[in-house]
C-alpha cells in the first residue's frame, strides 16, 4: 500500500507499508511406521515467516543544485516453526528493527555528487527448546550501528567519466546463523550456529571508468572491502550421522577478511542489429585471521556472446536473439585441506535466448525462450554445496510468456 502527498512548497512525502507472508514445508521422514502420520501428511519442517515493512519518505524540493530526502523504516518480522524433527534449524523468533536517513545528492557542470547517512537499531528475541530436557528458554538480541556512503561522478568528456565512492556498513547476524542446529534439507548438510557471533562491519572503496561513443561502449572497475567479523559456513571436516543418514557439517563462522575484485564490460555494436557482449569478473578473498584464502569465494569467470535485435519485424516488435559463452574457471584459491572435496574443474556452458513482442486486443505480449547449457555439458560449480553429491543442472529449456493488464489510468504529477 503505497500513498504521497506533494506540498506546495516542501516537496512530496510518501508512505508505504507492506506485508508479506512465506510458508515452507519439508519433507524427507520415513513414516511408514505409522500410518496414520502418513495420512495426515505432516511435513519433517514447518516454517512460516511473517514481514511487515513501513517506510516514511520526505523529498524536498531541489535547491539550487541539490536534491535529497530524509526517511525512516520500521520492520517487524516473526518465525514459527513446527514438524516432526527434533531440532529447528531457525528457531522460533520475534524482530524488530528500525532506521533513519538522510540522502543528498548535488550536480553542477561535470560534477555530481552524492552521500548519505544511516543509523538503525534491530531487536530480536529468539524462543528455543531443550529436547532432552525439554526446557524452553528465550534470549534477547540488540544491535546499533550507523552506515553511511558518499560518491563522486565526473565527466571528463561526454563519453567518459569515472564513479567513484566510499562507504562503510553493518550486518547482524541471523537468527539461522546464531542456532542453527539441524539438516538444512534444501543444501542436504548439517547446520551449526554460534550464539556468540558478532555484528559484521565492512569499509569499501569502488572506482568505475564508464566509456560510450558510437559504436563501443565498456565499463572497467574496481573495488576493495575490509569486512570485519565477516559470517561464512565453515566446513567441519567431519560428518553428521543422524537416523535420516550422514551429512557434511558445517558452522557458522567469524573471520577478518579482505574482499577485492576487477569488473570488465564491453558492447560493441558490429551493425544497428548486431552486437557483441564480453564480461569478465575477477574475485579475490582473504582470510585474516589465517593468512590464507577465504573458502566459498566465487570462482573468475568470464561471458562473451553476440546480439541480434530489431525493433520491427514484420508484425513483432523488439525481437532479439543471443548466442552466449559463459567460462568458469576452477577456484583454486582455497586453504589447504580445508573442504570435503577439492574444487571443481572449471566449464564451458553455450546458452541461446530468443524473444519478442507483439500486439494483442491493445496489450503487448512478450514471449521470451531460452535453453541454458546447449550443449548438456556435465559440469559442477563450486558454490553449489550438493557439488558433493552429483552433478549439476544439465540441458534446461525455459518458456515466458508476460500478458499485462490495465485495470485503470490515471495521470499524476510524477
Amino acid at each position: 500500500v503505497k500513498s504521497y502527498y506533494h506540498f506546495k512548497k516542501f516537496g512530496k512525502i510518501t508512505y508505504t507499508y507492506a506485508r508479506q507472508e512465506n510458508k515452507r514445508s519439508e519433507f524427507g521422514e520415513d513414516l511408514s511406521y505409522n500410518q496414520a502420520l502418513v495420512d495426515q501428511n505432516i511435513p519433517s519442517a514447518y516454517f512460516q515467516l511473517i514481514t511487515n515493512t513501513s517506510d516514511l519518505i520526505w523529498e524536498h524540493k531541489t535547491i539550487k543544485n541539490s536534491s535529497g530526502s530524509i526517511g525512516l523504516n520500521y520492520m517487524t518480522q516473526g518465525n514459527v516453526f513446527k514438524g516432526l524433527d527434533y531440532w529447528a534449524l531457525i528457531p522460533n523468533y520475534r524482530n524488530y528493527g528500525g532506521g533513519i536517513f538522510v540522502l543528498e545528492k548535488w550536480s553542477k557542470n561535470a560534477w555530481t555528487v552524492e552521500a548519505g547517512m544511516r543509523y538503525d537499531y534491530k531487536w530480536m528475541r529468539t524462543y528455543t527448546e531443550d529436547f532432552t530436557t525439554l526446557t524452553k528458554k528465550s534470549s534477547n538480541y540488540s544491535w546499533q550501528n550507523y552506515s553511511g556512503t558518499i560518491g563522486a561522478v565526473y565527466k571528463l568528456k561526454k563519453e567518459i567519466s569515472i564513479n567513484t565512492s566510499l562507504g562503510i556498513g553493518w550486518r547482524p547476524p541471523s537468527a539461522i546463523e546464531l542456532y542453527a542446529m539441524g539438516i538444512h534439507q534444501s543444501a542436504a548438510s548439517f547446520e551449526i550456529g554460534d550464539t556468540t557471533l558478532k555484528a559484521e562491519r565492512s569499509y569499501n572503496i569502488q572506482s568505475y571508468l564508464n566509456y560510450s561513443k558510437s559504436k563501443l561502449t565498456f565499463e572497467l572497475g574496481g573495488y576493495f572491502s575490509q569486512i570485519d567479523h565477516f559470517i561464512f559456513l565453515n566446513p567441519l571436516l567431519k560428518p553428521v550421522t543422524t537416523v535420516s543418514g550422514t551429512y557434511p557439517a558445517f558452522k557458522y563462522k567469524q573471520a577478518n577478511v579482505y574482499y577485492t575484485g576487477i569488473d570488465l564490460a564491453i558492447h560493441y555494436d558490429l551493425t544497428k542489429s548486431i552486437r557483441i557482449i564480453s564480461k569478465t569478473t575477477y574475485v579475490y578473498a582473504y582470510n585474516r585471521d589465517l593468512h590464507d584464502y577465504l573458502i566459498y569465494v566465487p570462482a573468475n569467470r568470464f561471458e562473451n556472446g553476440i546480439s541480434f535485435t530489431k525493433e520491427k519485424l514484420g508484425e513483432l516488435k523488439q525481437a532479439f536473439c543471443n548466442f552466449s559463452t559463459l567460462v568458469v574457471a576452477r577456484q583454486n584459491h582455497v586453504p589447504v585441506n580445508s573442504d570435503y572435496v577439492p574444487p571443481p574443474k572449471g566449464y564451458v556452458l553455450l546458452n541461446f535466448e530468443m524473444g519478442t513482442s507483439f500486439s494483442f486486443r491493445k496489450q503487448l505480449v512478450s514471449v521470451n525462450f531460452s535453453i541454458n547449457n546447449l550443449t548438456n555439458t556435465v559440469y559442477r560449480d563450486y558454490l553449489n554445496r550438493f557439488r558433493y553429491f552429483s552433478n549439476d543442472l544439465g540441458r534446461n529449456f525455459t518458456l515466458r510468456v508476460k500478458i499485462p493488464f490495465t485495470i485503470f489510468n490515471t495521470l499524476t504529477h510524477e
